[in-house]
């Protein structure tokens, strides 16, 4: 019955996943590769499909190998329960005989090939709450996820087909030759697969994966390929809560009970006129109030007259810009998407577009948040080392102690969310994307609450735990070398300013002795399965992202020694002329690179001469430093006009308050978003802006939890330690307000 028909199916199957039919090949009936087509072979099995010449024996035994568990080394009760689902499957009566749950099973799995494969759908999840939903008498069914691509995050980097944190910026597998209709598809390709197959619950995850190798050993021997079962999950399914799991949760209730403490305590102060606290009781609480957290996020009128504040749209625009990379490439990477190959096409809306580069080169967001974290660094101590003439000891390790907890806090406790209790989240049919970043920061958070991972180890032996957070090692350690150069910027501008532009000129030369002698890409855009070290050892390292730090703390001084200018002392043509270079520099930075991704495109090889390659690395981070420090200056010194309206817009500042957390969040958002896809997406402009405002909104929603449940009350605990130790003071307590 059902099975019959995949056989029509199998007319359509390429060589490389073809069944046997009297000895033939059935995918080389119809040949996608050159349309050659067995016209006799064919007419035989259509024979079969619609009933005539029932004499031809067909071995469905591979085929149904491929529906539900049945070859290789799998259990005697999935093998039983596999072989009942087929027997259901082929029954005459099934419907009539209450077994329509064998129609809902074969349903729910994916198809192969699955329609519009040849324009990129590489994803077919099957049907995922459908397969979920099935009874029968003897099991339930269980939907199990598919791939090619070793999802283990443990497994040593050469070993593995793609590692998950960087192969999103490849290229090479896709070539344009795979967009006509009669071309093929190479089998590098199948890798990108991804399938859903509902089948028994009493199969375990290695029952489906060991079946799914017989299949492919018998059907295409020679193929490289290696099934790994992402996720199996069920309607009744339970996870497991370890002691780690309730720890965490016990953390949550201190903080949770702590905030509910002190927003009562808040709330009748100051609106119900209780004043029987104990003075120091309301020191303590009152910090963690949500209410009173709440309204300092978004007060706006608490500015300083010499706060930068054209920074807070810069930090906002350019987390957002980060996230706008990093929400794009999930479409690269893990969102199911029917018209993959359109990313990739010359002509398409990705490659085919001078203004997408803003989205695919947005590196350069990151430099802006060295350098800006430098500028406001520099600024900050400067101001504070004439207020007490050059700081004393215990000023300095302030310095370093206030820092650290400052980022490490909420940090810590996002980490340990990760590590434990993420888990519960994964429940969708890619739940393997939040699986990864889990068992990642099991394994290597103390390296990330050391700061140490953009150098070591290295992700050869053991996993990223937020991936992104390379940034926060790299700023860490600039951070504890920075007052090498600022203490000699205010004690001894002249020494500091040659000590500084000495680091300058190493930071700048070090990229590009590093990309001469590696023979390094442009840029991660072009990198490819054989250049990957390009992010490993050279694109998150500290000796290649300094630049722009630096030029960061010798801009904040310029700006500490203008600080009593009002405007700077250029005519308005000085100033235009200024603004236009600056804009051209930055376009060049963002969209020069165009041609060479067009020319990538099409011939898959590496773009750029060496000396071309060697330029843009040490120099466009140097470029772009400029162009921020420019628009800074301007809004600052009055030379803004319209940009410093838009940045100095107050809206931005609780925006730039949470945009520390944003960026800790947001690609476990795009994670955990991707992984409860039960259904394809085509890809268009229209649903990437619509991706990205859904990722966005949810990241500062998610950022506005952790910023009342963790940073800002660690903050407050700070305060109270340290006034307890005697080295600061307590924070005054609230009175009631006076009635009127």
């Amino acid at each position: 019955m059902i099975l019959r028909w995949s056989v029509f199916f199998g007319l359509l199957i390429p060589n490389s996943f073809s069944l046997q039919y009297q000895g033939k090949s059935l995918g080389g009936l119809l040949s996608i590769r050159d349309d050659t087509l067995d016209s006799k072979l064919r007419e035989e099995a259509l024979a079969y499909v619609y009933g005539r010449n029932e004499s031809k024996a067909i071995d469905w035994s591979i085929w149904k190998n491929f529906l539900t568990p049945l070859k290789g080394r799998i259990s005697e009760q999935c093998r039983r329960d596999s072989q009942f689902y087929i027997d259901k499957l082929n029954g005459n009566l099934t419907s009539v005989n209450g077994n329509s749950w064998a129609y809902k099973m074969f349903d729910a799995s994916s198809k192969l090939p699955h329609s519009g494969l040849l324009e990129g759908n590489l994803k077919s999840l099957g049907s995922f709450e459908s397969c979920k939903e099935v009874v029968t008498p003897t099991f339930k069914g269980q939907h199990c996820t598919i791939g090619f691509i070793n999802p283990d995050p443990f497994q040593d980097i050469q070993g593995r087909e793609f590692d998950r944190q960087v192969w999103k910026h490849d290229r090479s597998l896709v070539r344009r030759e795979t967009r006509g209709p009669s071309q093929g598809i190479p089998p590098e390709l199948l890798a990108l697969a991804t399938l859903g197959r509902c089948v028994p619950d009493s199969c375990s995850a290695e029952d489906v994966q060991e079946s799914f190798k017989v299949f492919l050993a018998e059907t295409q021997p020679d193929l490289w390929l290696t099934p790994y079962v992402y996720s199996c999950h069920s309607a009744d399914e339970q996870i497991e809560t370890t002691t780690a799991d309730w720890v965490m949760i016990g953390i949550i209730v201190f903080f949770g009970l702590c905030i509910v403490v002190g927003t009562l305590v808040d709330l009748t102060i100051k609106f119900l006129y209780v004043d029987f606290y104990p003075e120091r009781f309301v020191q303590i609480f009152q910090g963690f109030s949500l209410y009173t957290n709440t309204v300092k996020l978004v007060k706006t009128d608490n500015v300083r007259p010499d706060s930068l504040t054209s920074i807070n749209g810069i930090r906002f625009i350019s987390m957002t810009w980060v996230l706008l990379g990093h929400s794009y490439s999930a479409f690269q990477q893990s969102v199911p998407i029917t018209n993959f190959f359109v990313m990739f096409d010359p002509e398409g809306p990705i490659q085919g577009s001078v203004a997408f580069q803003a989205v695919s080169n947005a590196y350069p967001s990151v430099d802006t948040f060295f350098f800006i974290g430098a500028t406001l660094l520099a600024y900050i101590t400067l101001k504070e080392l004439d207020k007490n003439k050059g700081g004393s000891l215990s000023f300095w390790i302030m310095y370093y102690v206030h820092r650290y907890i400052r980022l490490t806090g909420v940090y810590a406790m996002i980490i340990g969310v990760w590590a434990t209790l993420l888990k519960f989240l994964a429940t969708g049919p890619q739940s393997q994307l939040l699986d990864v970043e889990s068992m990642s920061c099991q394994e290597s958070w103390w390296i990330n609450l050391l700061y140490l991972n953009n150098i070591w180890p290295k992700i050869e032996s053991v996993p990223w735990c937020l991936g992104q957070t390379w940034y926060l090692a790299n700023d860490m350690q600039f951070y504890i070398i920075s007052p090498v150069f600022i203490y000699l910027l205010w004690k001894v501008p002249l020494v500091g300013l040659c000590v500084s532009g000495l680091a300058l000129v190493a930071g700048t030369v070090a990229p590009m002795v590093i990309t001469y002698v590696n023979d390094f890409p442009l840029s991660p855009s072009f990198m490819n399965m054989t250049n990957f070290s390009y992010m490993i050892d050279f694109y998150i390292v500290p000796w290649c992202r300094f630049q722009p730090y630096i030029c960061g703390l010798i801009f904040g001084y310029m700006l500490h020694r203008m600080r009593n200018q009002p405007r700077l002392k250029l005519n308005f043509y000085a100033v235009t002329w200024i603004w236009g270079a600056m804009g051209a520099i930055g376009a060049e930075v963002i969209y020069g690179l165009y041609p060479y991704v067009q020319e990538y495109a099409v011939t898959q090889i590496m773009p750029g001469s060496m000396a071309a390659r060697v330029a843009y690395n040490g120099l466009h981070r140097l470029a772009w430093s400029l162009c921020v420090g420019w628009v800074i200056l301007a809004c600052t010194k009055g030379a803004g006009g319209p940009v410093n309206t838009l940045l100095s817009w107050k809206a931005w500042i609780p925006l730039a308050r949470l945009s520390y957390c944003i960026y800790l969040v947001h690609m476990t958002v795009i994670s955990y978003l991707t992984s409860i896809l039960t259904f394809p997406l085509t890809f268009t402009h229209a649903l990437g802006f619509y991706w990205v405002l859904g990722v966005l909104g949810f990241s500062i929603f998610i950022a506005y939890i952790f910023n009342m449940l963790f940073e800002n009350p660690m903050a407050h605990m700070e305060k109270i330690f340290f006034a307890y130790l005697g080295i600061g003071k307590f924070p005054p307590a609230m009175k009631p307000p006076r009635k009127v």
